[in-house]
């Protein structure tokens, strides 16, 4: 939970902004502007990200205060990175998420799928019914995907030759197809309509790949 905390109070981009470590009262007045902000339990938040290695924890010489800056890792909880995490950090760590991993030991018992024990019903049917719960799933699978076809696009570079058209059978918003056609020019890509969800259309203009992409009818 200590990473939602720090992509929900941009605790990445916090540090980054200012070039280099700051201090916990530095990070403090960039959070909010409550007077009733709780510094030692961010303190406790930030030490925590240190033990994770997603923070750094420099105590200056002279005995002043704790330096706190940034390493590889926290790119990812960036807002601000091409390829954030932080939409796949906010869904695993939501609550709608987080209850059929209570119960796990009723499956074991009883057999099932844990999250249609926690909701009454499978994800996908669950996601249908609950537009805030589609764009969070939808936002996390993108943004994964986006970093998986960004390895496959580099190391299988001419994978993708002999083809002049792909479909996205079973696909969300067309994220890993946009990134294949706008890669590939040539290639017609084609979504399935059965699947696919309103956000593919504003997938594909971000994508800059829309006259190539056709949504099959």
């Amino acid at each position: 939970m200590a990473l939602k905390c720090a992509v929900e109070l941009c605790i990445a981009d916090i540090i980054n902004s200012h070039g280099g470590p700051i201090t916990l009262c530095q990070t403090a007045a960039e959070i909010v502007k409550f007077p009733s902000l709780d510094i030692p339990y961010l303190a406790r938040i930030m030490r925590s990200l240190v033990r994770k290695k997603i923070l750094t924890a420099h105590n200056p010489s002279d005995s002043g205060d704790t330096l706190y800056g940034l390493t590889p890792a926290s790119k990812w909880l960036s807002h601000d990175f091409e390829l954030s995490l932080v939409p796949m950090v906010l869904m695993e760590n939501h609550s709608w998420q987080l209850a059929p991993w209570h119960y796990l030991s009723q499956c074991v018992k009883e057999g099932g799928i844990a999250f249609k024990k926690a909701h009454g019903c499978e994800m996908w049917d669950f996601a249908s019914k609950n537009p805030e719960f589609n764009k969070i799933f939808n936002d996390a699978m993108a943004c994964t995907a986006k970093i998986v076809m960004g390895v496959v696009l580099e190391e299988y570079k001419n994978g993708f030759d002999c083809l002049g058209s792909l479909k996205n059978a079973g696909g969300r918003t067309g994220g890993m197809i946009a990134e294949i056609v706008k890669a590939h020019p040539y290639i017609i890509g084609t979504d399935d309509a059965e699947k696919i969800t309103n956000r593919s259309h504003s997938t594909r203009a971000l994508e800059g790949a829309p006259a190539r992409q056709k949504e099959k009818t």
